[in-house]
């Protein structure tokens, strides 16, 4: 019943906030455990402040971790070291304010269809969509599946200078998934990635990651290509996390995806968030750059254009760019992403007049000229 109650309000109405109180008698958590599986369980504290007022309540939860995960399935992005038994401090990052004026902006600059390097379709055929994303490629073979009733395996082919690239989309009523383990990085992946998500845009089928586990690169490159077929079609119903995005990976600097099934705004700022520190965490050199959105260009630190060459050299000689797979394109849309997230409240408003004014500008004179999937 509390979480009913808790779940009602309007992610974006809604603010929760650290709170000292100190805490009334536990109440009986309705979890359907036996009594003894619930004498150690610990009571969370949380005040929340909604626009209608105020009130507070009790959140049973075994685990700290337990109510991260409650509240990160109501919406809610928790800082995990943040959480203690005896209260909870949540970090706000999607408001009523401010928390998606990068996906705004972002939305409106769509409007512009060189912003992106593959362009929508309409079509609803998987081979015509990914004839027309990857120019050559060729339907080998449709396969049913014991393992998988009622899916269709589709074997592509994809030649290139550099070797054959063979690719599996797998595609049921109601999603589809794809198997690039036989493509190397920079053969074609985004484009393959792009051509599959359209497929699922235009008929209503929801893209999700392979049942079988996402390899070490495919967790990065997965949410790059989801964030930008998001901006595309102005949508995140046709996309959804694997598990594995959810879970995160320490030990690749891959921070856990937040998503809330239906919440399209707020789903694309986590994934820019997500996007973010995830090539941060690899390419430190990006937290140094910033684009200029009067001049319309990267700068460096102290102001100083970032021209290709830069990029290009960060690609090829920074390790961590070839651990995650990031050349000029993934550069420059990183630290556009993170110049919006970080911009002042004051400067929003004027930022947002500006794209929906100058959008041509921004991707003819403003170096953004197919920096989306």
């Amino acid at each position: 019943m509390l979480l009913a109650l808790f779940s009602s309000v309007p992610t974006a109405e809604s603010r929760l906030l650290a709170s000292n109180v100190p805490a009334p008698p536990p109440l009986e958590p309705d979890t359907g455990q036996p009594e003894s599986e619930l004498s150690n369980t610990s009571h969370l504290w949380a005040a929340c402040h909604y626009h209608l007022g105020k009130f507070s309540l009790w959140m049973p939860a075994q685990y700290p971790w337990e109510v991260e995960a409650r509240l990160r399935r109501l919406g809610r992005l928790v800082d995990p070291l943040s959480i203690h038994p005896d209260r909870i401090s949540v970090l706000e990052m999607v408001d009523s304010g401010n928390g998606t004026f990068a996906v705004k902006w972002l939305l409106a600059l769509s409007n512009e269809e060189d912003l992106f390097f593959n362009p929508r379709s309409g079509e609803d055929n998987l081979k015509e969509i990914m004839e027309r994303f990857m120019p050559g490629s060729t339907l080998e073979s449709m396969n049913e599946l014991d393992d998988w009733p009622d899916t269709l395996r589709w074997d592509f082919a994809y030649k290139t200078a550099q070797r054959d690239i063979f690719f599996n989309v797998y595609v049921n009523a109601i999603e589809t998934w794809l198997d690039v383990s036989e493509s190397n990085p920079g053969l074609g992946g985004s484009a393959i990635y792009a051509a599959v998500a359209t497929f699922a845009y235009n008929t209503s089928r929801t893209f999700v990651g392979d049942p079988d586990g996402l390899s070490d690169l495919a967790l990065r490159r997965r949410l790059d290509n989801m964030l930008c077929s998001a901006i595309k079609y102005r949508s995140t119903d046709h996309i959804a996390p694997h598990p594995d995005q959810l879970n995160g990976c320490e030990r690749l600097g891959v921070p856990p995806l937040t998503w809330v099934k239906g919440q399209t705004l707020d789903n694309i700022q986590y994934m820019i968030e997500t996007v973010i520190v995830s090539l941060e965490n690899v390419v430190p050199e990006v937290a140094h750059a910033y684009y200029d959105f009067q001049a319309k260009t990267f700068c460096n630190s102290e102001g100083g254009q970032l021209l290709e060459t830069v990029f290009g050299s960060w690609s090829d000689q920074l390790a961590g760019s070839r651990t995650a797979s990031a050349g000029i394109t993934t550069f420059k849309r990183c630290i556009l992403l993170r110049s919006l997230v970080r911009q002042e409240s004051c400067a929003r408003p004027l930022l947002l007049e500006q794209v929906l004014r100058d959008s041509r500008q921004f991707v003819d004179d403003g170096d953004l000229f197919g920096i989306f999937y």
